[in-house]
């Protein structure tokens, strides 16, 4: 299992325009060498207990 984290939207900070597409494209390249289960997590979605749980799913 894989995970991809792009986040353009910040509270505190200026936005990224990038970070979620690159992300996308990271999770197509993944897929393509055969991963099967990535798990994309975008903007509001990548919350630390949401990247939390992510990494615990080794």
């Amino acid at each position: 299992m894989r995970g991809c984290i792009g986040i353009d939207e910040y509270r505190h900070w200026p936005d990224l325009e990038y970070a979620v597409n690159d992300a996308k494209s990271m999770e197509a390249k993944l897929r393509d060498l055969g991963f099967d289960e990535v798990i994309p997590i975008a903007n509001k979605e990548a919350i630390r207990d949401e990247i939390l749980m992510l990494l615990s799913r080794h």
